[in-house]
């Protein structure tokens, strides 16, 4: 199967790492905990938030079961589809900041 073009694998990675800091800041807790909750080594998303592969469809799919946001968000950027109005509004924030950072989200 080919691969994704490289515009894609970014652009979702991207939108997962602004859900995944996203809830993060809402649950208050780290990163590096939401990605376990879901075993998801923080190298795999690594890879995903640099574009190097892209994320798999049924990581993400139990990652948002467990924790909110929606894969029509992750993967086609809808983000009118995340049915929760306060992590809407914070993956909005988080993914202007990344967008605007080139894809660095620095966080305390």
């Amino acid at each position: 199967m080919p691969s994704a073009p490289i515009h894609v694998r970014k652009a979702v990675g991207l939108r997962f790492k602004a859900l995944v800091h996203a809830i993060a800041e809402r649950d208050e807790t780290s990163s590096r905990q939401i990605l376990a909750d879901v075993d998801i080594p923080q190298s795999r998303a690594a890879n995903w938030y640099a574009g190097k592969n892209l994320a798999d469809p049924w990581d993400l799919t139990r990652f948002v079961e467990r924790h909110g946001g929606t894969l029509e968000w992750l993967y086609r950027g809808n983000l009118p589809t995340i049915p929760d109005a306060a992590l809407r509004k914070l993956v909005s924030a988080h993914h202007r900041t990344l967008m605007a950072d080139g894809g660095n989200l620095h966080v305390a």
